[in-house]
């Protein structure tokens, strides 16, 4: 059974990235690209389904890598977001296996309502408190 290429993963999780934050971010992280990855091929094998891979993937995106060494992927400026999904020779299998919520997830995407939308893991926010202490201050402490 033929399993997804990184480069169609990469093209699936860039489109479903760009879609889900209303095209303001083009880039998604390697190590999370590789994680998509690997879900859709777990998907695909639980469909039963074969796939093909895509051909130019290299005209629709970029690779990049910051300065603490993180590799991203990176959409072309420019580039016709929606001519790209529309020509992209991806089965309908390979979208059905890439849309399902455990690969999604891997990008921080779920589909609410019919639409795509990036979520925000929660950060902890802590609250720490300065008390002056005095012997007063001790005093009026109740616990």
């Amino acid at each position: 059974m033929n399993t997804i290429c990184i480069e169609d993963a990469t093209i699936l999780a860039l489109i479903y990235n760009y879609e889900a934050t209303h095209s303001i971010s083009m880039m998604l992280k390697h190590s999370q690209i590789k994680d998509f990855a690997e879900a859709i091929n777990f998907n695909l094998q639980q469909l039963g389904k074969e796939i093909w891979p895509m051909e130019d993937t290299s005209l629709i995106y970029f690779n990049s890598q910051d300065d603490d060494g993180n590799w991203y992927s990176i959409l072309k400026p420019g580039l016709d977001i929606e001519k790209v999904k529309y020509s992209y020779t991806g089965s309908f299998d390979l979208w059905q296996a890439s849309q399902m919520p455990n690969a999604l997830e891997k990008i921080n995407i779920e589909i609410e309502d019919g639409k795509m939308k990036k979520v925000e893991k929660e950060r902890q926010k802590h609250l720490s408190l300065v008390l002056p202490l005095n012997e007063n201050s001790i005093s009026n402490l109740k616990y």
